[in-house]
């Protein structure tokens, strides 16, 4: 059985909790010298990157519910392709102003495709 929209945006929740999750404490330059945390959120990202591509692909009506859905798969697109790139500080101010808006948009759409959303793979 190929997955819905709803698994893709499960996944995109799922992997902003791991996010917050890793950086809930850190401070900037923290974030900026724990390579651990960094390769562990660029991952998330990547995942997050690749459910908003395939909801695109599976319905165009609900990916553009979400902003900057094409600047989240570039980002993908730059940590997988170019990530001698990938700049710190950039990650790191997605990580504290995008992230928070895509959840809560991701959030509204669960609301409204509807509240039988597979369960989180936690």
């Amino acid at each position: 059985m190929q997955p819905d929209v709803r698994t893709f945006l499960q996944d995109i929740l799922d992997e902003a909790a791991s996010i917050r999750l890793y950086t809930q404490a850190l401070s900037e330059d923290e974030f900026a010298k724990q390579k651990l945390v960094r390769d562990a959120v660029e991952r998330c990202f990547i995942v997050i990157g690749e459910a908003v591509s395939n909801i695109r692909k599976l319905d165009v009506q609900v990916v553009s519910q979400i902003s900057e859905w094409d600047r989240i798969i570039q980002f993908r697109n730059q940590l997988v392709h170019g990530y001698s790139d990938i700049n710190d500080d950039i990650t790191w101010r997605i990580v504290t102003t995008k992230l928070p808006i895509l959840v809560l948009e991701v959030d509204l759409l669960m609301k409204v495709i509807g509240t039988s959303a597979p369960p989180s793979k936690s």
